[in-house]
């Protein structure tokens, strides 16, 4: 669009913004002629095409379209968190750190003579996972599809995953907490019931819980420092 034959003042306009309503917010300002334009809260990649609109103090009117090209960076690290909770599937349903856990403290409680041997293998067997229940079925129907392209999509099936490994976790956390009864005093109690999901992918209810630690790199408090070794993130 060209000014150079304008008679008095131009005034400009913008259309064409409907074309992204839903996918991201398009905030704009002119000064001086020069229209800038601002993409914010995206919710996937944006290819479209904004008119801008002159007309001058004779009403003779002109337009030009311009192509903007913007790219969503906050879904990146989720479709990879996605797509790596798909290539973990088969290891997470076995709930290691759960298992990891509840060996240890099955142990000390043994030590302690809190729980018999028999009492022990009991609990064991009740918490270990199947692979062929609903909830587990569920979560590998959930994570077979390819990550949707658009955020708050990809953020409910997140979710939706993340509820579903409570589910799948339910028997497992009933012996967690059976057996830190039995450890009372000995032991600060953890708390289980809520699964957190790391930047990169990997779930985990001790790695991330804000009763068991702080800070935006991690760190579990000192009475849960043992997590450590427990939580073998890779």
């Amino acid at each position: 669009m060209t000014t150079a034959t304008q008679q008095g003042s131009v005034t400009l306009t913008v259309t064409g913004l409907e074309a992204v309503e839903g996918f991201a917010q398009v905030d704009y300002s002119i000064k001086n002629n020069i229209v800038s334009f601002t993409f914010s809260n995206l919710t996937e990649n944006i290819n479209t095409v904004i008119t801008i609109n002159g007309t001058d103090s004779a009403n003779n009117t002109d337009s030009v379209n311009v192509g903007f090209v913007v790219e969503n960076t906050t879904i990146k690290p989720k479709i990879a968190a996605f797509n790596r909770l798909k290539e973990s599937v088969e290891t997470d349903l076995m709930l290691p750190q759960e298992m990891k856990t509840l060996a240890v403290h099955g142990k000390l409680a043994r030590i302690s003579n809190r729980l018999t041997h028999l009492d022990l293998k009991e609990m064991l067997l009740i918490a270990q996972p199947r692979i062929d229940n609903n909830s587990a079925l569920a979560i590998i129907e959930a994570l077979s599809v390819e990550a949707p392209t658009n955020e708050q999509e990809l953020d409910t099936l997140l979710a939706n995953v993340i509820t579903l490994y409570g589910e799948h976790a339910h028997n497992a956390n009933a012996m967690l907490t059976s057996i830190q009864e039995n450890l009372d005093g000995i032991i600060t109690p953890i708390s289980v019931g809520q699964f957190f999901l790391t930047a990169d992918g990997q779930l985990s209810q001790f790695y991330g819980n804000p009763n068991m630690g702080t800070g935006e790199q991690f760190e579990f408090d000192e009475n849960f420092s043992y997590f450590n070794e427990i939580v073998s993130l890779q």
